[in-house]
């Protein structure tokens, strides 16, 4: 599974007191404090990392544990989702007797891969 990772850095700023009867001030100190930041991928949390990593800086990376069945499934079915306003579109204009915005036949073809590979692993359950 890929994750996200990146430190947040925080601004710390700490008023010290001295002994007032010794030294009536007090002295103002200012700190950056890096947080490590680990998020499972997605482009939302890409997006996230971009506004909040340090400098810019993160990494995608493989953190070696395989996702499970379930997990791979519930990402299956978020990809399928992510296309469902592409099949409307293409409803609607067919409808309307206008051109396809999408190639419909890749459209299906891509689709109907996501659905069979949910299959195959919804039988390994």
């Amino acid at each position: 599974m890929k994750v996200i990772k990146y430190n947040l850095c925080s601004i710390v700023t700490k008023v010290i007191g001295v002994d007032e009867e010794l030294e009536p001030q007090t002295t103002t100190v200012t700190e950056e404090i890096l947080m490590p930041v680990m998020l499972e991928w997605s482009e939302a949390h890409e997006e996230i990392a971009k506004r909040e990593a340090h400098n810019g800086e993160y990494t995608i990376e493989d953190d070696g544990v395989e996702p499970t069945p379930a997990e791979k499934i519930a990402e299956l079915k978020k990809q399928l989702s992510a296309t469902d306003y592409k099949v409307i579109k293409c409803a609607e204009s067919q409808l309307l007797g206008q051109e396809m915005p999408y190639d419909v036949a890749a459209l299906h073809a891509d689709r109907q891969a996501i659905r069979d590979e949910i299959n195959c692993l919804e039988q390994e359950k």
